[in-house]
Formats: C-alpha cells, structure tokens, sequence
C-alpha cells in the first residue's frame, strides 16, 4: 500500500493556488476597473474612505456619494476640521449612518495619536471605528501595498466555487486561511482589486459568466452553477375601495364566507341571511329588529364560522 505524502500534497495546492493569483493578476490588469475613482489616485485616505463606503453597499452606489465626499473633504486634514454634523451631511442619502459616525471618530482618533496621518500598521489599523480584519487588510494592500488578505462576500464566493466546497459549510477560520495562501505577494494591489473584481461581475451570485473567468480552467464549479433565468417582476396594483358597511351588509359577508361562495350576490347573500334569521326566530329577518335581535343572530352567526 503506497502511503500518500501530505507535503506533497501541499506543494501542489500551493503551486494550484499561485496559478490562481497569477491569473487574476493578469485579468485584473487587462480587465479590471480601473477607472473607479479612487483607483486613480490611491492614497490611504481615500482608500479608506472608500473601504468603509463599499462595506454593505454596492460599487455604482458607492461612486457619486465617495465623489461629493471627497470633494468636500479631498484629504486628512481637510478632515480632520470638519464636525460630526458636517461629515454627517457629506455622507447624507448613503444609509448606514453608523459608517459615518465611525470615520468622524477615526479621524478624531487619526488627529490625536498619528498627526493627521493615517496609520500603516495592521494591528494599529484594526482598532480604528468600524474597521475589521478585512477591511484592515484591504487597506494594507491597496494603500502600502503591504500583501493581506481580505475576505468579503465577493472574495468568499469565489474561493468557495473554486474548492467547490459549499459556502456555508466552511468555517470562517478555514476561508480566512485560504485567503491567506491564495494572496499574490509580487502585485497584491492588482490580485486584491481583481479578485474582489472577478466576484463582482464574473463569479456573480447568480448566473456566473464562467465563459469569461480567468480562473475556469481550474476552478472545480466552473459551468456547474445552476442558472436562474430573470423573469421580468409585474407588479400588480391593488385597489381597495372602502365603503361603509351597515350591519346587514357585515351579516351577509359573514354568511357568504361561512360557505366559502367568494363571488356570491348581494341579493343572494341577503336572501341567505334572511333565511337563516326565519330558521332562528320563526320570522324574517328585518333591519327594524331591536338589538336583543341582533345580539342573538351575531352570536349564532359566530358559532357557525368557529366550527
């Protein structure tokens, strides 16, 4: 019996992994979007600015909101000057107004403790407000091209279609790891950007354009996720039209619902309800009855539709 090497085992997915890198990389430089704006000009601030926007909001969402905050405040210490009323304000129509919130207190933090710069350490990154480990590593790749991992949603769909392992049966532990291995250590600015790209607008959610993906050549879910044809939605408007009920119209309704006859006639429902008011009392159903009348019919009626 020949016993399997585990090193050599991981030596081949080191070697599947750096191929993954490797052609995201090359897609991301011949693909990837690079005129998002803060893309042009990559500075730490702005990478931050725009890490924090990007967290639960999508891409083209996120463009005019991080072009009118810049605007406003085009750098740290511009920053740094402005009340919580007024980064408040910048931020104003892009919900989630705790982000807000915690890049006022960062930057006050940033104003106190680092000169109005921003810091370039990990552990000293991710203490900031509203910063996580992924975010941190984000920033640490794209500002000081310091290579970290960083595991979003896009980041995780792709790496689990690639393993084609479920998504959800993988601990974050396990996705953080393999995050960590599958990083580019030569362009960790461009492998960062592309795989959060590839997620974006190839391994989408939904119908994946595995035709296009860089990576199909090895990924274990490549043209196996099933498709989900858009149908279009067609909203349907419902009037109500509310018109006051006497109580011998309720009486009907209430007989008509006993029966289940959903379409049936006014007269047949006041036919019916006349009818069982005789069955009742020995006499027709009038809506000159006295209220001991009506108590004894109603209380009748309510029996019938418990049972």
């Amino acid at each position: 019996m020949v016993t399997k090497n585990p090193l050599q085992k991981k030596t081949s997915l080191n070697k599947r992994y750096q191929l993954f890198s490797q052609q995201v990389v090359q897609w991301y430089l011949e693909h990837g979007r690079h005129d998002l704006p803060w893309r042009r000009k990559v500075t730490p601030y702005r990478i931050w600015i725009s890490e924090i926007m990007l967290q639960q909001t999508q891409v083209k969402t996120v463009i005019p909101y991080f072009q009118n905050f810049i605007k406003k405040f085009p750098s740290q210490k511009s920053l740094s000057e402005a009340s919580e009323d007024q980064v408040l304000a910048a931020w104003s129509g892009l919900g989630f107004y705790r982000r807000a919130r915690n890049i006022f207190a960062t930057k006050e933090i940033i104003k106190k403790n680092y000169g109005n710069r921003f810091p370039n350490e990990f552990k000293k990154i991710i203490e900031l407000p509203g910063i996580g480990k992924s975010t941190a590593g984000a920033i640490m790749s794209l500002a000081y091209l310091d290579p970290h991992p960083i595991l979003d949603g896009n980041v995780k769909r792709v790496i689990s279609r690639l393993l084609k392992k479920e998504l959800e049966l993988l601990k974050e532990a396990e996705l953080w790891k393999l995050s960590q291995e599958m990083v580019n250590k030569d362009d960790c600015f461009s492998y960062t950007q592309g795989i959060m790209d590839l997620g974006a607008t190839i391994c989408t959610p939904s119908n994946p354009s595995c035709s296009k993906c860089p990576v199909s050549s090895q990924c274990l879910s490549a043209f196996k996720v099933r498709s989900v044809k858009k149908n279009k939605a067609v909203r349907v408007k419902k009037v109500i039209v509310m018109k006051k009920q006497g109580y011998n119209a309720r009486l009907d309704e209430s007989l008509g619902a006993k029966h289940g006859k959903k379409s049936q006639s006014m007269k047949s429902r006041r036919d019916e309800s006349k009818g069982m008011a005789k069955k009742m009392t020995g006499r027709a159903y009038s809506g000159d009855h006295g209220m001991e009348y009506h108590k004894n019919v109603h209380e009748h009626l309510g029996k019938m539709i418990r049972k």
